[in-house]
């Protein structure tokens, strides 16, 4: 437990394969919930890193799972937003 150690909380892989992009925001929103809950009762949760930015390579399963908040086309690069990627700017707003 937290209290064991007193060292601060980060989470650092939140996210999910969801290659249709119809659960992300809804797991984004949810995992923004529990770390305000978790605040509120007093453990120290420092970050969140959302997993990940971009599609990227598994290493069990390569391409396939899609994690990214954007989109990689592999032949062109080009690079677009996924499901929940404006759910997420919107909880972190450009500084």
């Amino acid at each position: 437990s937290w209290k064991r150690y007193n060292l601060p909380i980060y989470v650092t892989e939140g996210g999910i394969a969801d290659s249709s992009g119809t659960h992300r925001g809804a797991l984004i929103r949810g995992q923004v919930e529990a770390v305000q809950r978790a605040r509120a009762e007093g453990v120290p949760v420092e970050g969140y890193f959302h997993w990940s930015l971009l599609d990227n390579f598994e290493w069990d399963k390569g391409y396939r799972p899609r994690f990214g908040l954007y989109r990689v086309d592999r032949q062109t690069l080009a690079r677009t937003p996924a499901g929940g990627a404006d759910v997420f700017a919107a909880l972190a707003p450009p500084q």
